[in-house]
């Protein structure tokens, strides 16, 4: 271990001793397999677009796995990998000085690595935000009535901020994210930067050749799974008992057993696929029936590049600006999605308008140059100065009273004040038995002490009884013998 350490740090030494012009920090729970989730794909987009932009980027995986192809992937492409048994304390002490930005994603993550890096290197620190994570525990707390949810929200919203607040700039997909952490906490600068999707569109299947329904989504992430068994328990049965022919696709790596049950001939559970082609070029419809979540959707993002028709709700289609019945058909609830479903199964214009529509929205959204330029300014350093900044793109969008989000921030006002009241009650509990712990221990070393002191006076007055009987038997043995 001590070797591969060595080896590591030796490396890494004859790698920036060979002063590249600018070297960039990323750090990430693993290696991004693009292949494997949306997360994993934007992250790996985004590397490309340092490296060609000139930085030598070093990528800390949090796992400290190196996964193949992937690793050898990035680093054909200037990205340099570590793995293995180096520190991080090592390595941070060591290079520090040569870091010009370090980039961290999600919060439990960056918490183990931000003060170390502000410790040791003058790097411009930028929070990578996938999703707004203690939005989506938030919402999962209400979908699902979860009093545990909710006060792991709580915690995590404290951890995220926080991070938040030590870096320079933090970087959101969602523009209604923006607006959230406006709210909870305007000093943060917060930027909205741009998905990246190319266009996947050839060969596309007219109308009439394609059939069924499909889901794309891994299952390591709650909103995806909630989304399949809801689908399937609630709005399934009502769209079967109109179209009773209509099959579904369900395409993601990590899937439990409860989702794996539900695997029938009309209800077919697939998992990960090699290639997305076959699946999203031969259905009529994609499904995305999120009942809560946060961050960009890229499985829609994926889908609409494909020219196939999204049906999702309104958590889908947050911060992607969707217009209904122009880019994606939305729906509220079980009846709603059922009756949209239908109705874009059924109606061949209005499919094809949807599809067409899609393929504009992609190419004018999420180019991997439009990306470029919004995110390299920030990285550069020309994010603007002052509270709550918003730089590369538009404003924040505003929270309208009585939306999803306004129900969702003003339940966890009424929840955070209840939960530090709590605390606080908490807090004073344990101030007063730790004063009654110390009252027993005092009330145990007095009563100690008395208990010593009538052992020595009943050792004493033993003693002289004893003395005292001796004499006495003594006395009647010497009275005996007269």
């Amino acid at each position: 271990m001590e070797n591969e350490a060595a080896s590591d740090l030796s490396r890494l030494a004859s790698l920036l001793k060979s002063k590249p012009e600018k070297v960039m920090l990323f750090i990430e729970g693993e290696v991004p397999r693009y292949d494997i989730s949306a997360g994993n794909f934007i992250i790996f987009e985004y590397l490309k677009i340092f490296a060609r932009n000139g930085y030598r980027v070093i990528f800390w995986p949090h796992d400290r796995k190196r996964p193949e192809p992937y690793s050898n992937e990035l680093e054909q492409m200037g990205v340099q990998v570590v793995s293995g048994q180096l520190s991080f304390q090592d390595f941070i002490e060591e290079f520090g000085g040569f870091l010009d930005v370090a980039i961290l994603c999600r919060p439990d993550i960056s918490a183990c690595y931000i003060d170390p890096v502000k410790a040791n290197a003058s790097a411009r620190i930028i929070y990578f935000a996938h999703d707004l994570h203690f939005l989506r525990e938030r919402r999962s707390a209400l979908a699902r009535a979860s009093a545990a949810e909710a006060i792991q929200a709580l915690m995590t919203e404290a951890a995220e901020l926080a991070v938040m607040r030590k870096a320079e700039a933090s970087l959101f997909f969602n523009r209604s994210e923006i607006g959230v952490v406006a709210r909870e906490a305007p000093e943060v600068k917060a930027t909205l930067i741009p998905w990246i999707q190319g266009l996947n569109d050839r060969g596309r299947l007219p109308f009439a050749d394609r059939r069924g329904l499909v889901f794309l989504g891994g299952f390591q992430h709650q909103p995806n799974a909630d989304a399949v068994t809801w689908f399937h328990d609630a709005v399934y049965p009502l769209i079967k008992n109109e179209i009773h022919n209509i099959g579904v696709k369900v395409i993601g790596g990590h899937v439990p057993a409860e989702i794996m049950e539900l695997d029938c001939e009309d209800f077919r559970v697939l998992g990960h696929v090699s290639s997305l082609d076959e699946p999203l070029q031969q259905a009529r419809i994609f499904i995305a029936p999120l009942r809560f979540g946060a961050g960009f959707k890229g499985k829609i993002a994926m889908a609409q590049s494909y020219g196939l028709p999204v049906v999702t709700t309104g958590i889908g289609a947050e911060g992607m600006e969707l217009k209904n019945g122009e880019t994606a058909l939305i729906a509220g609830n079980a009846a709603g999605f059922a009756r949209q479903v239908c109705r874009l199964y059924r109606d061949e214009e209005l499919w094809q308008q949807i599809s067409g529509n899609s393929i504009n929205y992609v190419k004018k959204m999420f180019s991997p140059e439009k990306a470029g330029g919004v995110i390299m300014p920030v990285i550069e350093g020309a994010a603007a100065a002052g509270s709550g900044a918003q730089t590369g793109g538009e404003p924040a969008s505003k929270i309208e009273p009585g939306s999803d989000l306004d129900l969702v921030l003003n339940s966890f006002d009424i929840l955070s004040r209840i939960y530090s009241r709590s605390r606080e009650e908490v807090a004073q509990l344990n101030d007063f038995i730790q004063g009654l712990r110390q009252h027993i221990e005092q009330l145990g070393g007095e009563i100690k002490n008395r208990s010593d002191e009538i052992e020595s006076i009943y050792t004493s007055r033993s003693w002289k009884i004893a003395v005292n009987l001796r004499s006495i038997r003594r006395l009647f043995i010497f009275t005996d013998k007269q």
